[in-house]
C-alpha cells in the first residue's frame, strides 16, 4: 500500500494547482464550506431546556469559533500537502493513509477511515433530531397537515422521520445513475442542502428584521446587538452561496455542466414548493 500511494503521489499529474480568481467555477467550491458552518443553530429548540437558556448564544459563539479553527487549519495543511487530482468526497482519507504510510502502519488509515463514519453517523444523528423536532413544533402550531404530528410511543417524530427517511433514499440513488461521477454527485448533494438550507437563512434573517421593527424581540432579557447589520450582511452572504449552488465546482466531471444546475434546481423546487402547500393546506382546513 505504501508503495502504491509514494507512486500515486509522484505521479506526473499529483502537483498543486495554484488558486484562481478569474474562474468563477473556482469560488463555487466555496459552497462546499457552508455546511462546515451551518447548523450551529439546530439544537437551539433544545435551549429552553438549559437552566439558563442565554447561555445559548455563548455555546453558539464558542462553536463557531472552534469551527473556523477545526476546518480552516486542516484545510490549509492538506491544500499544502495532498494532489491536485483529489477528489472531495476521499480526500481526508487519502491524507490520513499518506502519513500512516510515511511510518509504515499504512492500516491506520483503514482506522480513520471507519473513525470518520462513525462521526458522520453522529453528525447526522444531530441534524436529523433538530430539524425534525422543528417540524412537529410546527405541526402541533397547526402550520403543517396532521400527519407530520404522528409520533412513536417514546414520543419521537416518527411521521417526519419516514418521510425524511424516503427523500433521502431517492436523492441517494443519484449514486446509481452517475456511478462514475462519485465525487461530482457528492458535490451536487453539498450544494442542494446547501441551497435549501441558505433558504431558511435568508427567511430567518427578514423575521429578524421584521421582529424587531415590531418591538416584539428582546423581551426576554436578551437583545442582539446590531441585529440590522448582522442579519443584512447574513441575507446577502446567503444569496451569494444560493446562486454558487448552481454552478459545478471546479475540476468536477462526470455529470454535464449543463445538466448539473438543472438537476439542482429541480431538487430545490421538489423541497421548497411542497413545504408552501402543505403550509397553505394546514391553514386553509
Amino acid at each position: 500500500m505504501a508503495a502504491d500511494r509514494s507512486a500515486y503521489l509522484h505521479h506526473p499529474d499529483a502537483q498543486l494547482a495554484p488558486p484562481t480568481f478569474t474562474n468563477f467555477a473556482s469560488f463555487a467550491l466555496i459552497v462546499q464550506n457552508v455546511l462546515a458552518f451551518a447548523g450551529m443553530e439546530v439544537n437551539a429548540v433544545h435551549a429552553q431546556q438549559m437552566d439558563h437558556p442565554k447561555r445559548y448564544t455563548r455555546v453558539v459563539g464558542i462553536a463557531f469559533v472552534s469551527a473556523l479553527a477545526i476546518f480552516i487549519v486542516p484545510t490549509l495543511i492538506l491544500a499544502m500537502v495532498l494532489p491536485r487530482n483529489v477528489n472531495l468526497s476521499d480526500g481526508t482519507v487519502i491524507a490520513f493513509q499518506t502519513m500512516f504510510s510515511t511510518f509504515h502502519i499504512g492500516f491506520m488509515g483503514n482506522v480513520v477511515a471507519f473513525a470518520i463514519v462513525f462521526g458522520a453517523i453522529a453528525s447526522i444523528i444531530s441534524w436529523i433530531s433538530g430539524p425534525s423536532l422543528g417540524l412537529l413544533e410546527a405541526a402541533k402550531d397547526g402550520c403543517l397537515p396532521d400527519y407530520f404530528k404522528k409520533t412513536n410511543a417514546n414520543g419521537a417524530q416518527s411521521g417526519i422521520l419516514m418521510i425524511m427517511g424516503v427523500l433521502v433514499t431517492l436523492l441517494a440513488m443519484l449514486y446509481i445513475i452517475f456511478p462514475k461521477s462519485v465525487s461530482m454527485v457528492f458535490s451536487l448533494l453539498i450544494g442542494m442542502a446547501v441551497a435549501l438550507y441558505v433558504m431558511m437563512y435568508i427567511l430567518m434573517f427578514v423575521a429578524a428584521i421584521n421582529l424587531r421593527r415590531q418591538h416584539k424581540t428582546g423581551n426576554s432579557g436578551y437583545r442582539a446587538p446590531a441585529l440590522y447589520v448582522m442579519a443584512g450582511v447574513g441575507i446577502v452572504a446567503c444569496v451569494c452561496a444560493f446562486v454558487m449552488t448552481f454552478v459545478p465546482a471546479a475540476g468536477q466531471t462526470g455529470i454535464p455542466t449543463s445538466l448539473y444546475p438543472v438537476i439542482t434546481g429541480l431538487v430545490v423546487a421538489a423541497f421548497a414548493i411542497p413545504s408552501v402547500a402543505l403550509f397553505h393546506i394546514a391553514h386553509d382546513k
